[in-house]
């Protein structure tokens, strides 16, 4: 690879990196907000709601309930799409962590930079990879993420059903009903294909492994005009070292 590409690259990511950083802060900022609406809107609709009956003053009380569930209903779609694009990056960062990597000293084992976002995996994107070691960190932080996702998400799409309860009218309430359930399912679904699709889970080579491919006495970096072919040393990593 030319000094001039490598520059190139490393400024490429950079810049992702960057905004793989700021994408935890903007999930986290939805989920705080989404929380906070829930909680409010929640205590709002217990004052002024008794039984089947609301009372709300300046306003259809119908109204109010059949649009509160839309602003929770948004945040949890930008969480999804937020996960979807960080997910799309990852792909991308590690990558180019792999066709960037530089060996920190001369030992054989030795670590490259940069790794950390391939290294940070085991914790962001533990079922990615689940038979890799280390299997009880990865099983870990699997429910770890579990833990964090869910709750979040039950508690946005959950407070639907409890503000269409006290919708007056079985018919409206119905309807209600099924539009808002069909919207949250198409976001699970989402959720789910960014976890599980293929387009957003790297399966190639990982940043790191260029001591241990190079002892394995394969040549899997190709030289192509002072370039080197990421496609043809991630489809020679699948097929594995020539033999000899």
């Amino acid at each position: 690879m030319s000094p001039e590409d490598r520059s190139y690259l490393l400024s490429v990511y950079a810049t992702e990196r960057q905004d793989d950083q700021n994408a935890l802060v903007v999930a986290f900022a939805i989920a705080t907000a989404g929380i906070t609406y829930v909680t409010l809107a929640i205590a709002y609709i217990n004052d002024h709601c008794n039984g089947q009956r609301c009372t709300f003053h300046g306003g259809s009380p119908n109204l109010v309930l059949l649009t509160a569930p839309a602003i929770p209903l948004a945040l949890a779609a930008f969480l999804a799409l937020n996960l979807a694009a960080t997910r799309l990056r990852s792909v991308h960062l590690q990558r180019l962590e792999y066709a960037l990597q530089i060996p920190l000293s001369s030992a054989p084992n030795s670590p490259t930079a940069p790794s950390f976002h391939t290294d940070a995996g085991l914790v962001y994107r533990s079922m990615d990879r689940p038979r890799d070691k280390p299997r009880f960190a990865r099983v870990l932080f699997t429910f770890v993420t579990l833990m964090a996702y869910v709750p979040i998400l039950a508690t946005l799409l959950g407070f639907t059903w409890i503000a269409l309860l006290h919708v007056s009218g079985s018919t409206t309430r119905l309807w209600a009903y099924a539009g808002y359930g069909l919207a949250e399912l198409i976001e699970v679904m989402a959720l789910f294909r960014s976890l599980t699709g293929t387009r957003f889970t790297y399966k190639g080579p990982e940043a790191g492994m260029l001591a241990s491919l190079a002892e394995s006495g394969g040549k899997w970096l190709t030289e192509t005009d002072g370039r080197t072919d990421l496609d043809s040393c991630i489809n020679s990593s699948r097929e594995g070292p020539p033999r000899p």
